[in-house]
């Protein structure tokens, strides 16, 4: 067999078994087979008209090992990067080890293995865990974003808990490294976590958002899961933030999963004036690509009250594998029929997706979909992806 059909066998078997980037079994044993592809609609996939063509921008990646490994790194934070290397295992196998999530890993896994046009490398803070450093620094995510400017958005990150350094740090990462955006970590365990309407901890933080014109503030919100305690990790906290601070965009990560229904009563209440409410939707395909109903129902809930303009393609990727199953499977995703006409969810159309996968995140970063893609028909990864392909 050569390289080309492994890698469509080893794509093909992800797509049927790709609960797998997760610890967390959500498929009722009763339904799972309707989730089923069959080698004919995965040969459908593979030769999908815009395989290559779309624009997709992936809000959730990561790099989780850092350049001189984890040094000075507390019990805790191991905790946090034995249960990631867990996950990784799920997607990777048993030899996968977080150890490999490296910047070379990253370029070559989110970039070179799949289609994602832009993807939004998201730093982590956790300083308090990881010996006075982000887990993933500013300076480290800025080496790799020089190397492929076009294709790749940094997130910058600070811990709020620490008050005045946290606006410094900030301040920093827009001038030094033209930051746009921060990924915020609300739920550490060892009681420094924060709500997004606490007015001492987080409102001088927004502030200073808007002072710095940092208008894309994502949190990890839902999935609560070692560190991450699950009070933080609850949506609500950012209710009242989304009316004190309208000129600012909350995305929040996950999808707040499993808080679905607290999450669009959210948005509900916004109906009316301007919502500048986001979700991502980062993890949730590896944890319910074989969950039909599940994913059935958090699709149909998100489209209905938040509508697709607001609900942006994210895979968490690395740590759930490449993300080209994931953008395989999501194209071709449908609600079940059966859902959309007892809830009266909306059906998932075409222009959704578009919306979903790119057009709302080049949207957010005033990014022109069409000057962008002539850039990247020839880059290193578009033609290293084109040697891929002709390959024997």
């Amino acid at each position: 067999m050569d390289e080309q059909q492994s890698e469509k066998s080893s794509r093909r078997h992800f797509i049927k078994t790709a609960a797998a980037g997760t610890t967390i079994v959500l498929t009722d044993p009763n339904i799972s087979a309707t989730s089923a592809r069959t080698e004919r609609e995965l040969e459908k996939i593979e030769q999908q008209p815009l395989r290559g063509k779309q624009f997709i921008a992936d809000s959730q990646t990561h790099i989780f090992w850092r350049r001189e490994g984890h040094v000075n790194t507390s019990e805790r934070g191991w905790w946090f990067l034995n249960q990631l290397d867990t996950f990784y295992k799920g997607a990777a196998g048993p030899k996968g080890s977080v150890k490999e999530l490296t910047k070379a890993r990253f370029l070559d896994l989110v970039l070179r293995q799949s289609e994602t046009s832009v993807a939004l490398l998201n730093c982590l803070a956790l300083k308090k865990f990881y010996g006075g450093k982000h887990m993933l620094t500013p300076e480290e995510a800025v080496e790799v974003r020089s190397m492929m400017p076009d294709r790749v958005i940094v997130l910058g990150s600070v811990d709020p808990a620490d008050g005045k350094a946290a606006l410094d740090d900030l301040e920093r990462q827009v001038k030094d490294f033209k930051i746009t955006g921060i990924k915020l970590y609300p739920g550490d365990y060892d009681n420094r976590g924060w709500y997004a309407d606490d007015e001492k901890t987080a409102y001088p933080l927004w502030e200073k958002c808007r002072q710095l014109s940092v208008r894309y503030n994502a949190i990890h919100k839902g999935l609560p899961f070692s560190i991450f305690n699950t009070k933080y990790c609850h949506p609500e906290d950012v209710d009242r933030a989304l009316d004190d601070f309208p000129d600012l965009n909350f995305v929040l990560y996950h999808s707040a999963y499993p808080y679905i229904d607290e999450l669009t009563m959210m948005a509900f209440r916004l109906t009316g004036r301007k919502s500048n409410l986001y979700v991502d939707l980062g993890g949730l395909f590896a944890i319910m690509m074989n969950a039909p109903y599940e994913l059935g129902h958090t699709m149909g809930k998100l489209l209905k009250y938040l509508g697709s303009d607001h609900i942006i393609w994210g895979t968490d990727s690395p740590i759930t594998g490449s993300p080209q199953p994931f953008i395989d499977f999501f194209r071709s995703y449908r609600i079940p029929d059966e859902l959309v006409k007892q809830y009266g969810y909306p059906q998932i159309t075409d222009e959704d997706k578009r919306k979903i996968l790119g057009e709302n995140i080049a949207r957010l970063f005033g990014i022109n979909i069409e000057e962008r893609m002539k850039k990247l028909a020839s880059d290193t990864v578009s033609r290293s992806r084109e040697l891929k392909i002709q390959s024997p």
